[in-house]
This record gives structure tokens, sequence and C-alpha cells, in this order.
């Protein structure tokens, strides 16, 4: 086993954890030829459970109430998940998205308007990823994990750049590290996951398999070609819209 699978395998333990909270991946595929952005949502309660991934009409991945009836509170579960606009490609854990897709492209200087989420006692880190394509099926990788300082109310911002991508592998970043009471913040760097399987649909079966059952809620795959563009976002919801 070389050092790359190796760091992978221990790394893919994590999504055997309790509560990793929303997560997010941006990968290769083993023939280099498709881009994967990867992302799950996690509840722990009843309005966090109460949710599933759609696809609107503009093509973006929104989160939505499963039964609309039954939603305490919208603000923290509904928003624009995955996003594209040109040779942009953008997925987030929150309201950040629409700032990063107006930017096009200034990654950082449209997170500067954001801080780690205000839900007290947790305040969820606010993750985000985005890629560019370039001419030649080249490409540029940035994520980013906003989370409170564990000294004071401070926002620690740390932004990750990628210019390339080992086939086959993908690079995690996470809101929580584990359960608890608060839950305890993702720290460090992106962890390094393998990618397995050669369609969206195998590619979210592999990660919806090492979720931890009782608090997944939906997980999305978008695949991306690194030449045309062309993408295709294939959704799992744990539970079924109300009315569809």
């Amino acid at each position: 086993m070389d050092l790359l699978q190796e760091r992978a395998d221990v790394n893919l333990m994590m999504l055997g954890i309790t509560y990793p909270g929303p997560g997010i991946v941006i990968g290769l595929s083993e023939d280099g030829k498709t881009l994967i952005q990867v992302c799950w949502i996690m509840g722990q309660d009843d309005n966090g459970q109460n949710r599933v991934f759609v696809k609107n009409a503009d093509g973006d991945l929104h989160t939505a109430a499963a039964d609309p009836s039954e939603v305490t509170d919208h603000s923290p579960i509904v928003y624009r998940a995955m996003a594209e606009e040109g040779s942009l490609f953008v997925v987030t854990n929150g309201a950040q998205t629409e700032s990063i897709i107006r930017s096009l492209r200034s990654f950082g200087g449209a997170l500067g308007e954001y801080q780690y989420k205000p839900d007290d006692p947790n305040f969820t880190p606010r993750i985000s990823a985005q890629i560019i394509l370039k001419t030649g099926g080249t490409y540029s990788v940035q994520m980013s994990v906003l989370r409170r300082s564990p000294f004071d109310d401070e926002c620690e911002r740390s932004l990750f750049s990628f210019e390339s991508l080992p086939p086959g592998f993908g690079h995690l970043i996470s809101t929580y590290s584990g359960d608890g009471d608060p839950l305890p913040p993702f720290t460090g760097g992106p962890l390094l996951l393998p990618v397995i399987g050669d369609t969206a649909e195998q590619i979210g079966a592999f990660f919806r398999d090492n979720l931890v059952p009782d608090n997944f809620v939906s997980l999305a795959v978008k695949t991306i070609d690194v030449i045309t563009g062309e993408s295709l976002i294939h959704i799992i919801n744990r539970h079924r819209q109300v009315g569809t």
C-alpha cells in the first residue's frame, strides 16, 4: 500500500464517527477526466432532520424542508448548496454560496463578510469550496473553514488551495469532529479520502455507506467534465419531500 492510499484509508474513518456534521469533498476520478463535488447534511433534532436536497429549475442544488408544516426555524436549514456560473463551481453549507458566485472567483474576498454560524453553543463552522475550470483540462480548487476561536469570539479563517488533485482521491472538510455538547469543531486541514466509483451514483453510494446512518439526512454528488464543464447532480435523500 502506498503512502497516499494509507493516508486516505486512515482519514476515511472520520466518516464513521457519530456526528461529522455537514461535509464537503472535492475530488478527481481515477481516470482524471471528471472532477467530483460531494456534499452531505446531517441532523440530530427534528428540525435538522426535516430536510431534503432538491435540484431546482436553475440547475443548482438547494436544501428544502421535507415537511414544511413541521419547520421550526428556516434560517439554518434552507440555502443553496451547489451553484455554478460559467467555469466556476461552488459548494457550501450556507448562505455564503450567493456571495461566492457573485464574486466570480474572489473566494477569500467573498467570504470576508461571513464568520462561523451564530448557533450558540455549537458555533457551527462555515465550510465552502470552489472549483475553477481553466483551459486544456486544468483547474484550481479552493476550500475554506471559518470557525470560532477556542479562546474568544474571533473567527479563525483557514483557506486551502490546490492546483491539482490526485486521481481517485478527494479532500474533505467538515463542520464537526465528533459528538458532544457543545459539538467539537472540525480542526486542521482537508483530509485525504478515496473517491470510489465510476459514476455519480456509485460515488454517492460509497460515501452514503460510510456515514453513520442515524444522523444522515441527504447527500449529493456533482460530476464535472474537466474539458467541457458539463455537470451532473445525483441526489440521495433519507426522507421524501411532502407532495412529491
